[in-house]
């Protein structure tokens, strides 16, 4: 290795030591740590090179730094909905839905619905409906329920959501 690239090498490392100690500077800045010393130490060696020559240079750092994380505090999280329990009715098809929702911290706690005007076939899509309802809302936030059909029941499904986007803007903080 002649002088002159062994020159550039050096230059290149401390200029990618600078680099490192830069980024740890905002790093430790960006996540509020106490400002610590950093300590950089220079090993020596010797290279030689093919001609002739042996010079010794300073080829290795060694980067040490002393941050204690502080315990950060806990993150409060924020609701969208007020806690309570919400009606709302909709009409779907030739029938209509009422629906009844019970909310704390976002979460549908409980689900009741009724339907009125439906015969025939459509009866017993919303008695599928009803029994089977409870499993797809409880338990999941307010705002993630997009039913299209429970139980076949498409046009019943269609007044509950209608019946549900009543209820999250009664629910709104």
């Amino acid at each position: 290795m002649t002088t002159k690239n062994f020159s550039i090498l050096s230059l290149i490392g401390v200029f990618g030591v600078g680099l490192f100690m830069i980024f740890l500077n905002i790093f430790s800045a960006q996540l509020s740590l106490p400002k610590s010393p950093i300590t950089v130490s220079n090993n020596t060696s010797s290279v030689s090179s093919k001609s002739s020559s042996s010079f010794s240079s300073s080829t290795s750092n060694t980067i040490s730094s002393q941050a204690a994380i502080s315990s950060a505090q806990p993150v409060v999280a924020t609701t969208t909905y007020k806690d309570g329990t919400y009606s709302a009715s909709a009409n779907y098809d030739y029938a209509n839905i009422t629906v009844t929702l019970a909310v704390k911290n976002d979460t549908i706690t409980s689900v009741q619905n009724s339907t009125s005007g439906d015969r025939g076939q459509s009866a017993t899509y919303s008695s599928r409906f009803k029994s089977a309802i409870t499993g797809q809302v409880v338990g999941k936030n307010l705002a993630s329920i997009n039913l299209n059909s429970v139980s076949g029941a498409s046009y019943t499904t269609q007044g509950f959501m209608d019946a549900l986007n009543q209820i999250q803007t009664q629910a709104k903080n």
